[in-house]
């Protein structure tokens, strides 16, 4: 290094209102996962409550909505405002951010410096003698230039089932079909998907259990609804990279998906949201 006792800057400091996060790979990529199956941007917003994003993807099938509280995190603090809103490139951050480990025995520390033109992805790899340090620089998007942020209705529907995220996400799985019927069946949830072959016609029907359970005082029987598998799978793969720890399944006839999920460390809430999956409509619509 030269004698100059000044040093170059290589990324600017945050101009005006920002947001400092301190967390970890194990965090914060799952947290990401979420979001990524639907939507490449969405717009951000942070305040004392945490963090918070609804977004519903370009096709307007499917909606998510997700709440990350401070406590899932390290460190967090917003400065200069109540609240802070950005636009964000989710693809991009996504991808800086994959570079943290988030094994067992690895996790990668994760700093996030974040005011409305940048993201600064900053993460530390320790080895025995070594650590590494990376900074990204993600240049953000005028919230103005995103789709408005969508309401999550919340319906009156006939069914709910609480159920192992696991098993939810192997239901969905095991369906080979484009599409699946998702309904009640004497007291069961039951998946069934039909699927045209050139000699054969395939039928899959997945008993999740003896879950399924009112939460109307006269839900409609047998309820059930179509709903798109390639939406669907995208949502259990969201669910299952998210780490999530708990999911409420609720539904009604021809009415939309709702997949609630919480993950919780102990008894602390990291992160809880839903997925909203809109139905395909059999009877007097239009698909």
């Amino acid at each position: 290094m030269s004698g100059s006792t000044s040093q170059t800057r290589f990324f600017s400091e945050p101009s005006g209102e920002s947001v400092e996060i301190e967390t970890s790979g194990r965090t914060i990529r799952p947290l990401m996962a979420l979001p990524t199956v639907l939507v490449d941007e969405a717009k951000l917003r942070f305040d004392a409550g945490g963090l918070h994003t609804t977004a519903v993807d370009p096709a307007n099938v499917g909606m998510v909505g997700i709440n990350a509280k401070p406590a899932a995190f390290e460190g967090y603090h917003v400065d200069g405002a109540d609240d802070v809103l950005i636009g964000a490139n989710l693809t991009r951050l996504k991808s800086s951010l994959s570079d943290a480990r988030l094994g067992k025995s690895t996790d990668d520390p994760v700093e996030l410096d974040i005011d409305a033109t940048r993201t600064l992805v900053s993460i530390d790899r320790e080895y025995d003698v070594t650590t590494l340090s990376r900074t990204d620089e993600l240049l953000n998007i005028e919230p103005e230039s995103i789709r408005q942020e969508p309401d999550i209705p919340n319906l009156e529907l006939s069914y709910r089932a609480e159920l192992d995220v696991e098993a939810f996400c192997d239901a969905v799985d095991y369906i080979p079909t484009d599409h699946v019927e998702l309904g009640e069946f004497d007291g069961h949830l039951i998946l069934k998907g039909d699927a045209d072959g050139d000699e054969m016609t395939r039928s899959t029907r997945i008993d999740v259990g003896d879950v399924a359970e009112p939460i109307t005082e006269t839900p409609t029987e047998n309820a059930s609804s179509i709903y798109s598998m390639d939406y669907l799978r995208d949502m259990a793969k969201g669910l299952k990279k998210a780490k999530v720890t708990s999911l409420s399944v609720r539904w009604g006839e021809e009415f939309p998906l709702m997949l609630d999920f919480q993950r919780c460390d102990d008894e602390t809430v990291l992160y809880e949201g839903r997925y909203m999956l809109a139905p395909r409509i059999q009877s007097g619509g239009a698909e």
